[in-house]
């Protein structure tokens, strides 16, 4: 898994994104600790949508 943002699930909780760092695991929102994978995978978070990419930047000033 590459590191980055992923959209991430929990039963029927709302989605939520959150941060993926290979060396410490898993941040979620507004908490600077890490869950590890172990703990991800026991709490059944699921992972639900690709890496997230930032987007293109668009200058209006080049037109």
């Amino acid at each position: 898994m590459q590191e980055g943002f992923y959209w991430v699930q929990a039963g029927i909780d709302p989605p939520q994104i959150w941060y993926y760092l290979s060396q410490f695991g898993w941040y979620r929102p507004q908490s600077s600790v890490p869950v590890t994978s172990t703990y991800f995978k026991r709490m059944a978070y699921e992972i639900i949508s690709d890496r997230l990419m930032p987007p293109e930047r668009y200058d209006t000033a080049e037109k």
